[in-house]
């Protein structure tokens, strides 16, 4: 978690040749929960950071290759537009623990994962105004690896306790009407609807209209700061009495 939040700052200095590395993957070492090995392979893999397994490969549980192998969540990653995905909404009623992370794809589309670092499950809502769209998308479950329909002006899911959810959205309305492709491990599905081809000159726009957006100073990161630093004054009070 502390990774992805000192990481956050560093989103548009990312690209092709730079990518901002946040450490090996925990995936399958035995220090976390499945659920929180899903998180950390989702918030990489959007922030485009190297997948570097770190686990034996050799002997490793159905689980952690179930979330290795997702070639939905890889394909984000290794997405052709080459963007950092950022945080880019902290959510009532925990700003802290609630969060949206979103990230522009090829062709128009955007990766959301909506992370719960709470407790309990809570419910996550997603605007898409924060994700750079307006009208409605075509929502398609990385997770589950199914097409969930279409949704309008925002993204709402519960989710359990430190886990994530993991979308890719194609716009159905507005200035990507015409372009799209689905999330389904890289493979070209065409235009979503119309006579225009996506070009490249398209993908050089929609990648500008990311920098700078985001979140650079997460509330998480300010939480655990601020307990560090109260430790740090406990630690040094005691050291004093002695």
């Amino acid at each position: 978690c502390e990774l992805a939040d000192l990481t956050a700052e560093w989103f548009d200095a990312a690209g092709p040749g730079q990518w901002n590395d946040p450490d090996l993957l925990e995936v399958g070492n035995g220090h976390m929960t499945t659920s929180e090995y899903r998180c950390q392979f989702a918030i990489w893999a959007l922030m485009k950071a190297p997948l570097l397994i770190s686990t034996d490969v050799t002997n490793m549980s159905a689980a952690t290759l179930e979330i290795l192998s997702n070639t939905d969540v890889i394909a984000i990653n290794q997405d052709a537009l080459g963007v950092a995905g950022r945080l880019v909404e902290e959510r009532p009623p925990d700003a802290a623990h609630l969060q949206v992370w979103a990230g522009p794809l090829s062709a128009g589309r955007v990766a959301v994962v909506l992370w719960n670092r709470g407790e309990t499950m809570q419910e996550i809502l997603g605007r898409f105004v924060n994700m750079q769209l307006e009208g409605s998308a075509r929502v398609y479950d990385c997770l589950a690896h199914e097409d969930l329909g279409i949704a309008s002006g925002q993204l709402v899911r519960n989710v359990s306790a430190h886990d994530v959810a993991v979308f890719v959205l194609t716009p159905t309305t507005g200035e990507h009407e015409d372009v799209g492709r689905r999330g389904d491990g890289g493979r070209q599905q065409g235009v979503a609807g119309g006579s225009r081809a996506w070009t490249a000159a398209h993908d050089a726009a929609w990648a500008a209209r990311w920098r700078g957006h985001g979140v650079a100073y997460p509330q998480s990161r300010l939480a655990w700061e601020a307990e560090k630093q109260a430790g740090s004054k406990i630690y040094r009070r005691r050291a004093n009495r002695r």
